[in-house]
């Protein structure tokens, strides 16, 4: 260590000395802190009755400190030190505490550290300046260099007020000051990342404690006392748990334990996001105003599992623009409340386009309302009062919902199951429906919806009808079709039907439907897909009291029909005597019948009928036996000739009693390639008494051995359909 002192009066004075001092140490060391080179020169006014200087200047450089966990290369700290007129007010009292004792000096400093190194942080340089002045502490042109960023401060200390102001700006990586962080701001700060540091600035006072008899309370008094006034922005990429934005800027304040962001603006490549945020750090009451036009799939990543379920049902061609008010308390989600608006335009849900979609939304305790949703695709549309999606009861109701979309589609929205049991179900153009009720968010048990549904043309398996209309009942697993109306083949047609379903298994199903005045031709081309001959007007009852969906085997049930004015010979099972009595006589196995009846019954899938009757005015064909659906067929057939001529219809028909037993059949084989037998086996000579008079060349020609069951050859076959 080298020491030099020195002092001398001043002449003309007493009790006054100036003084110079150097001091050189090449190394020190303490149990606090330990460096090299240090080098201290001073110059000052002393009077001898004072320990303290009256005026004077010094500097302090010194080589490698080591403080324990933190480090400098050299340090440079300049004093400038003077005394206060005697005349100056002084205002010091016991609240300043060990300030009083300096209240009569007036200090300047100045203080430059070089590659600063602590665990919190690491600086190239630290520069600064500084006053005391009583009352006022200064510390000015507080300049922190950290990898060619910086932190510029100025604070304020008044120690009468206690009152501490500082101002700041900073473009430092807010990660490098982290560890001088409180441990949940630490936290809060983590997920953020950016390509280059925001730009910070800001204005900072608060009240510090008293400086004797300081309260239990003091904290809580100082974190109500602070006052933040700053902005932040962020101009070259800001990641939020990989969500990623533009740009980022907002104005901060913060006082009385509330935090306020006014005008937070986040941008994305397609979008922005406007937001007003107010949040309470003591009670955690917030609130939010928010204004949106970013896809919201981009936010993916830093939401839930149950939103990326959500988000991943929707993609979007135009972002969706929404506006919200929310409110409530941050760590209670059951307090959060919301209120807004939501405009969609071109986006698919569920891969189904959608041209736009326009709501009012309400949440609060897990329920969200949407007030007046419409929705568009197409020249479609779909409206309702109200849409409530109940999360606590895992339900969503419905109140008087119109749509004009295409059934599939909303089928498709709902899910798979839906589509796949509506599936069979086609509307050429979407009908009219009016829908009220709940669906449940999983499963079915809760459902309880109600459907009204017009419009055609509708198609279902091989039927196509240009109109239809109904009411459905959806509940639970029971689905009732009641008051169901249609357009049939030129007549009308009504009915209703029920279906049960077993997850898992087979449907359970029960219908009953009433046609009257349908045309045959046109039914009956739909169901065999081939054109045909056939005329008349078919009424006629069918009801199957039980039946699933496992096969048509299960059909239980029963029914009746009628026909008028028919023509019915195109059909294979009606053609087996046409030949013959056309041989008899042109015309008599083609007559058109003027009518046909039949009841019947169902079970296990086979038709039964013991009183099938066509009547036309040459010759009657009675039939009694079954068919299945596989259109296999076991029945006897008889026909009555000339039966219904009018008068004398009774009389011929009694003398050709005979020619009617002769015309008894068994028949069996298919609807569409039947068999006939006949039941009393009579040679054909017998029938040449009835032939020879009409025909008799014809006749002759008969009696050579013929397949009567394949002797129209010319007729297609008949083959049934395979349905539902």
């Amino acid at each position: 260590m080298h020491l030099s002192l020195h002092a001398s009066s001043i002449p003309d004075t007493t009790n006054l000395l100036n003084a110079t001092l150097t001091l050189r140490i090449r190394e020190v060391g303490t149990p606090w802190a330990s460096t090299t080179n240090l080098q201290f020169t001073a110059q000052w006014l002393h009077a001898l009755t004072n320990a303290i200087p009256l005026s004077g200047e010094g500097q302090l450089v010194c080589d490698r400190v080591d403080a324990g966990s933190a480090t400098a290369r050299e340090v440079r700290l300049k004093t400038h030190l003077v005394t206060a007129p005697k005349s100056a007010a002084r205002h010091a009292d016991a609240s300043w505490a060990g300030w009083a004792w300096l209240e009569p000096y007036i200090l300047d400093w100045d203080a430059r550290l070089t590659e600063v190194r602590s665990p919190e942080l690491a600086a190239q340089e630290v520069t600064g300046g500084g006053s005391w002045h009583a009352p006022d502490l200064l510390l000015t042109n507080l300049v922190a260099r950290l990898e060619q960023r910086q932190l510029a401060a100025y604070s304020a200390l008044n120690v009468a007020t206690r009152i501490l102001k500082l101002k700041f700006s900073s473009d430092l990586d807010p990660h490098a000051l982290a560890p001088l962080l409180a441990q949940s701001a630490a936290a809060w700060l983590a997920p953020f990342t950016w390509e280059q540091p925001p730009e910070i600035n800001g204005a900072l006072s608060l009240a510090l404690p008293p400086w004797t008899n300081r309260p239990p309370d003091w904290r809580a008094d100082l974190l109500s006392s602070i006052q933040l006034n700053g902005d932040c922005n962020l101009a070259h990429g800001l990641t939020y748990r990989d969500v990623t934005f533009s740009t980022a800027r907002s104005h901060v304040l913060y006082s009385n334990g509330v935090w306020r962001l006014p005008d937070l603006t986040l941008t994305q490549r397609e979008g922005r996001i406007e937001a007003a945020l107010e949040a309470d750090q003591r009670t955690k009451d917030f609130s939010l105003r928010i204004h949106s036009t970013v896809d919201v799939r981009e936010l993916r990543p830093a939401l839930g599992q149950g939103a990326h379920n959500v988000l991943d049902l929707f993609t979007f061609t135009v972002p969706p623009v929404l506006e919200a008010d929310a409110h409530g308390r941050w760590d209670d989600l059951q307090s959060i409340g919301v209120q807004g608006r939501a405009s969609l335009t071109n986006f698919t849900f569920r891969e189904q386009a959608i041209s736009g979609v326009q709501t009012v939304i309400h949440y609060t305790n897990r329920l969200v309302h949407f007030i007046s949703p419409r929705v568009q695709r197409g020249a479609g549309q779909a409206t309702a009062d109200a849409v409530v999606a109940d999360f606590n009861g895992q339900k969503v109701y419905l109140t008087n919902a119109y749509s004009t979309v295409e059934p599939m589609v909303i089928a498709r929205v709902i899910g798979a199951d839906v589509a796949r049991a509506i599936e069979p179900y086609r509307f050429d153009q979407p009908p009219v429906a009016y829908v009220h009720g709940i669906v449940p968010m999983h499963g079915e048990d809760d459902a309880d919806l109600h459907f009204d549904l017009a419009g055609g043309p509708f198609n279902w398996w091989r039927f196509h009808v240009p109109e239809v209309s109904a009411h459905v009942h959806w509940l639970g697993q029971h689905v009732r079709l009641g008051g169901m109306k249609m357009q049939f083949y030129g007549g009308r047609a009504q009915g209703d039907a029920g279906f049960d379903f077993h997850p898992g298994g087979p449907t359970d199903y029960h219908f009953a439907v009433t046609a009257t005045n349908a045309d045959l031709q046109a039914l009956m081309a739909d169901l065999f897909t081939r054109t045909n001959h056939l005329r008349g007007a078919l009424s006629g009852t069918l009801i199957v009291t039980n039946a699933n969906t496992t096969s048509l085997q299960t059909w239980n049930g029963f029914g009746n029909l009628q026909l008028q004015d028919g023509l019915i010979w195109d059909i294979p099972i009606f053609g087996v005597f046409s030949d013959v009595l056309n041989g008899m006589y042109p015309g008599l196995g083609s007559s058109r019948p003027s009518a046909g009846t039949c009841t019947f019954g169902i079970t296990d899938g086979v038709i039964r009928s013991s009183d099938v009757d066509i009547r036309s005015t040459f010759v009657r064909l009675q039939y009694r036996g079954s068919v299945d659906f596989e259109g296999r067929v076991q029945a006897k057939v008889q026909a009555g000739l000339l039966r219904d001529v009018s008068l004398v219809g009774p009389v011929v028909s009694t003398v050709f009693w005979p020619v009617s037993k002769l015309f008894e059949y068994k028949v069996s084989g298919t609807l569409g390639e039947p068999k006939a037998e006949p039941v009393f086996l009579i040679p054909k000579v017998m029938l040449l008494p009835f032939q020879m008079p009409f025909h008799p060349f014809r006749t002759l020609k008969g009696l050579l051995p013929e397949d009567l069951g394949a002797s129209r050859t010319n007729t297609p076959a008949l083959t049934p359909p395979k349905g539902p």
